[in-house]
């Protein structure tokens, strides 16, 4: 989200994330920069940048739900990386 050139504080979407950051690759500037320049504070941005390189190069958008679990359930978690997570409780 942008508004006459600055990042607007609100929650962007990965795809979001992801152009911005590019934006910042492809504009010749230190990340410093690109950040003052676009009114994001830098460790939000190094931390977008540190999550997209740690999942394989893209943001995974999860929908949150609530969940009636008891006792011995499990909750499996498979990303598309070929990763899984598993919660049992």
């Amino acid at each position: 989200m942008q508004e006459s050139g600055k990042v607007v504080q609100a929650r962007l979407s990965g795809e979001e994330r992801e152009k911005l950051l590019r934006k910042a690759e492809e504009s010749g500037l230190s990340q410093a920069e690109f950040c003052r320049r676009e009114g994001l504070p830098a460790t939000t941005f190094y931390g977008w940048r540190k999550k997209l390189r740690g999942r394989g190069g893209e943001f995974i958008e999860l929908e949150r739900r609530q969940l009636k679990v008891g006792v011995g359930s499990t909750l499996e978690l498979k990303l598309p990386n070929g990763a899984e997570l598993k919660f049992s409780w």
